[in-house]
């Protein structure tokens, strides 16, 4: 249905190719993974090229959680696909870091609002490759995006390499929204690390929403931070956060950070420490069960300790089934 709506030749197209300023296309049914990439990548091809007085389009994949493409969506394509100088607003859901860049790299000239949902930064089970990351990796500054959310499913240990230098490149950013989880470092990411490395190089920056875990961490300093000394370094930059720490051995340390209110629909693993039931007075408490009420996924780390109560589901009225069973 959609290639057919998005086609040169069809009415649709014909009638509103030059009034078309908002579009929201939304795949909800269930479609086989090769399907589906195949669909978005001739949907957003046509969408670019054909509308073109587009200047904010939702690209809303409703079952997001289900689909992780297996390659890069602009791999080989020319880089006149996905090619505006009209759109302001675009929210997309990519495979990887690779596409996140492209899009970045002169495409879209006028962007002051990314919204982009990645599979992966660099995705070490297909074989990305990473030398492509390299090469579209420019250094220009993105001085017109004022608002960027990436949101990441699987973790990645090119979080320094590859995600702060973009970061930093946002210089006039007012709203960042980041989820990620990032593995193999020797510390955990904290405020202070955040305010150095990327939140200083964003003067008019007002707000950050987050969801941040440091897994596999090679701590091998005797200090090990507690959830009050992380939240810590947070405060201290005026940010509203929970937090909760694993030391599960000598070398095995996790840390997961996030902002409240939680307003995000995916919230990455948790593990049996997480302070949900003590901070919701066992999911039953009202105020704080409106900020999660967007919350449509809950992974559990190893599954070890979580026991959910009667009324967990209830506190999470978009969660999805099997996690309420």
């Amino acid at each position: 249905m959609a290639s057919y709506v998005f086609n040169e030749n069809s009415s649709f197209i014909h009638t509103f190719k030059h009034q078309i300023s908002d579009l929201v296309v939304t795949i909800s049914d269930p479609i086989q993974a090769k399907s589906m990439e195949n669909l978005l990548i001739d949907i957003y091809s046509k969408i670019f090229a054909l509308l073109t007085n587009l200047k904010c389009l939702d690209l809303d994949l409703d079952a997001d959680d289900i689909y992780h493409f297996r390659r890069s969506l602009l791999w080989n394509l020319r880089s006149t696909t996905c090619f505006s100088s009209n759109i302001v607003h675009l929210r997309i859901k990519m495979h990887n870091f690779d596409d996140c860049l492209r899009l970045l790299n002169g495409r879209l000239s006028q962007l002051h609002t990314f919204i982009i949902t990645l599979d992966f930064i660099y995705d070490t089970w297909h074989g990305t490759n990473r030398h492509s990351l390299k090469k579209i990796n420019n250094l220009n500054t993105l001085f017109k995006l004022t608002c960027f959310s990436l949101c990441v499913y699987f973790s990645t240990h090119e979080f320094e390499s590859l995600v702060v230098p973009l970061l930093r490149r946002m210089s006039n950013l007012e709203k960042l929204t980041l989820s990620i989880s990032v593995r193999e470092r020797n510390s955990f990411i904290d405020g202070t690390y955040l305010h150095k490395y990327v939140l200083s190089q964003m003067p008019h920056l007002h707000t950050f929403t987050f969801d941040i875990v440091t897994v596999i961490v090679r701590n091998n300093q005797q200090y090990k931070p507690s959830s009050d000394d992380i939240q810590r370094t947070f405060i201290e930059k005026g940010y509203h956060v929970d937090c909760y720490v694993d030391y599960d051995d000598i070398t095995l340390d996790r840390c997961h950070v996030y902002s409240l209110p939680f307003n995000m629909k995916h919230i990455h693993d948790i593990t049996h420490s997480f302070p949900g039931a003590t901070v919701t007075e066992n999911f039953t408490r009202n105020t704080t069960r409106m900020n999660c009420a967007k919350l449509k996924h809950i992974d559990f780390y190893h599954k070890r300790g979580i026991v959910p109560s009667k009324n967990f589901c209830l506190y999470f009225p978009l969660l999805y089934h099997d996690n309420c069973k």
